[in-house]
């Protein structure tokens, strides 16, 4: 009987804690959500500064756009324009780009390895979080 007390007291500090903690985010959100709202955007300042433009121009403008956009063609991935350009002549230029594109392709590796690590550790917590929800739900049933 004391050792069920001493665990619902515990138990009770945890949860008025965490409702704490709660409430202190909440109130930081709304704090930090409320002062950058305050700060002006440049952009509305310059928003207000333009002046007005009459609707002839803007069917113009948007006569134009429409013309750019049905003349271009759609963009991909990687610019074509890359595969086109010359080599450097120079060899150090060559030893150079190539040093920059092994950096390159090595902060790539380390990347996907450490997705790849925090993935595996991902799924390992949701097995253990998985395995603990069982032992709980056997431990309330045996009560």
């Amino acid at each position: 009987m004391l050792g069920n007390l001493k665990i619902n007291k515990t138990i009770g500090i945890i949860c008025a804690l965490l409702i704490v903690l709660i409430f202190i985010a909440i109130f930081a959100y709304f704090y930090l959500n409320k002062h950058s709202e305050a700060t002006p955007n440049p952009t509305e300042k310059s928003a207000a500064i333009q002046p007005s433009i009459n609707d002839e121009e803007l069917a113009k403008i948007a006569q134009e756009t429409t013309a750019d956009e049905q003349s271009s063609e759609p963009e991909g991935l990687i610019d074509d324009s890359i595969l086109t350009q010359p080599i450097a002549k120079d060899p150090a230029l060559v030893k150079d780009e190539l040093k920059q594109l092994e950096d390159i392709q090595n902060q790539l590796k380390e990347q996907k390895d450490i997705l790849e690590q925090q993935h595996h550790d991902a799924d390992q917590l949701l097995q253990l979080k998985e395995q603990q929800l069982a032992d709980l739900e056997k431990q309330f049933h045996s009560q």
